[in-house]
């Protein structure tokens, strides 16, 4: 499995990898919370709940789910990480 850790700056490269990478978990750093993802359905995705906030984003699908800094620790502890930031 792989994770990929995605911002805005790099976004169209990631998105376009982790869309063809079966096993991608996307993780939405900084202001990749501004980004539409409809063209990752089905796939897990994950936001910084501290960037949505101090961006004022409120508005994401309810599938994503919600994590802290130290949960994505976890997460990046047990995939392989992509990072795009």
């Amino acid at each position: 499995m792989a994770l990929y850790l995605i911002d805005k700056k790099y976004a169209d490269l990631s998105l376009e990898l982790a869309l063809k990478d079966e096993s991608s978990k996307v993780v939405l750093v900084q202001d990749g919370v501004y980004l539409d993802l409809s063209a990752l359905e089905g796939k897990e995705i994950y936001y910084i709940e501290e960037d949505a906030k101090s961006r004022g984003v409120k508005n994401l699908p309810e599938a994503y789910k919600k994590i802290s800094y130290e949960e994505l620790i976890d997460l990046m502890v047990a995939e392989a990480v992509y990072n795009f930031i």
